[in-house]
C-alpha cells in the first residue's frame, strides 16, 4: 500500500496567499474610502451647522427688531433699522435674562471684503456700555442685503416706524442666494 502525502503542495500555499493578499488589498482599499466619505461627511455637516447657525441668529434678529430708534456716537438719533451696502443695525427686543428679556439692545450685521458675516450686539442701547466685539458668523459670502417688504425702512424723520416684513439676502459661495424673510 502506498502511502499519501499530508499537507499542502508549494503552489497550494502561493494560491492561498495571493487570493488573501487580494482580499487584504481590497479590504484596505474600501476602508479607506469609507474614512474618506466619513471626512467628506463631517466637513458638510459641519458646513451645514454654520450656515443653519446664521441663518437662526439672522432670524432671531429680525424677529426682534423693535420700533425704537437708537442714538449714535456722535449723541445724534438714528431710526430703528439703518441699511448700508455692506450691513444693517437694528433696534432689538429681547436682550437681558436679568429683565426677563425685555431690554432693547442693537444687533448690527456686516460683511468684511474677505467674504466673513459677522455680527456685534449692543445689549443695552440706552447706557453707554460698550458694543461686544465683532463676532465672525459665516465665511464665503459675497453679498448681504436688507430689504422691506410691503413698506419702507424707518428713515431720520419716522424713525420709530417698521415695515410689515423684512427680509435679509446673502449670497453665498457654496450655497447660492438664501433669503431670511420675517413678517411681523
Amino acid at each position: 500500500m502506498s502511502r499519501r502525502r499530508q499537507g499542502f503542495t508549494l503552489i497550494e500555499l502561493l494560491a492561498a496567499m495571493a487570493i488573501l493578499a487580494l482580499v487584504s488589498v481590497m479590504a484596505v482599499q474600501a476602508l479607506g474610502g469609507i474614512f474618506v466619505q466619513r471626512d467628506v461627511l463631517t466637513r458638510i455637516d459641519r458646513d451645514a451647522a454654520t450656515l443653519a447657525r446664521a441663518l437662526a441668529l439672522l432670524r432671531a434678529d429680525l424677529e426682534g427688531a423693535a420700533p425704537v430708534p437708537w442714538i449714535d456716537e456722535a449723541g445724534e438719533p438714528r431710526p430703528a433699522i439703518t441699511a448700508t451696502e455692506s450691513g444693517f443695525t437694528l433696534s432689538r427686543a429681547g436682550f437681558g435674562a436679568d429683565s426677563g428679556g425685555a431690554r432693547i439692545g442693537r444687533a448690527r450685521w456686516g460683511l468684511e471684503p474677505d467674504g466673513t458675516l459677522w455680527r456685534q450686539v449692543w445689549p443695552d442701547q440706552n447706557t453707554d456700555t460698550p458694543p461686544g466685539p465683532r463676532v465672525p458668523v459665516l465665511a464665503q459670502v459675497t453679498e448681504l442685503a436688507l430689504t422691506p417688504l410691503r413698506g419702507d425702512l424707518p428713515t431720520v424723520q419716522e424713525p420709530a416706524s417698521l415695515p410689515p416684513g423684512l427680509a435679509v439676502t446673502l449670497t453665498h459661495r457654496r450655497h447660492g442666494t438664501l433669503r431670511v424673510v420675517v413678517a411681523r
